[in-house]
């Protein structure tokens, strides 16, 4: 039995563990929490950059489809710094405040 250790959080797992499955399919090897972790945040960036990309810093308020869930985000961009928040209407899906 092969012991591995996520690359991230140095989490000791074996084959036969659930999360197993989730290093086969990256070329590196991560836990399953933090695979999940990882695609959170470069859907994230996704997001924050299609976002920008339409609308520059302009405030405004809107939305885009979620590249996880295919749920609908809605997001704004805040007239004082440019900055974006957003938020999936999935539970436990994207949110985020920059």
């Amino acid at each position: 039995m092969d012991n591995y250790v996520c690359e991230s959080c140095k989490k000791q797992f074996s084959e036969f563990d659930m999360n197993f499955k989730a290093a086969q399919e990256d070329k590196i090897i991560l836990c399953l929490k933090c695979r999940e972790f990882r695609q959170h945040m470069v859907a994230t960036t996704d997001c924050i950059l299609l976002i920008k990309k339409k609308h520059g810093s302009v405030p405004t308020n809107g939305e885009v489809e979620c590249p996880l869930c295919q749920g609908v985000v809605r997001y704004s961009i805040a007239a004082y710094n440019g900055h974006t928040a957003g938020r999936c209407e999935t539970e436990d899906c994207l949110c985020w405040r920059e």
